[in-house]
């Protein structure tokens, strides 16, 4: 069992830990160079999730529902989805 901590603690024995569990051979992930913050951030999830939205909004039943809710309601709960 990997927890949290230690993939922040040894994120290099985790990654190891991960691919033997996949049966992946291991490979030194940090050979390259220093691991390094992902530059696109959390913008995938947000585009996964403005598409969710979208198509949520756009089903018949779905988004009547929806639009039975105050507006200023909806727009609250859109912007904790999309942040």
């Amino acid at each position: 069992m990997l927890t949290f901590e230690e993939m922040i603690e040894q994120p290099v024995r985790f990654l190891e830990h991960v691919q033997t569990f996949l049966g992946l051979e291991p490979l030194a992930l940090s050979a390259e160079g220093p691991v390094v913050a992902n530059p696109w951030g959390d913008r995938m999830a947000r585009v996964h999730m403005k598409e969710t939205v979208k198509r949520v909004g756009s089903t018949p039943i779905l988004g009547s529902a929806i639009r039975l809710f105050p507006h200023g309601l909806r727009r609250r709960v859109r912007a904790l989805l999309l942040e």
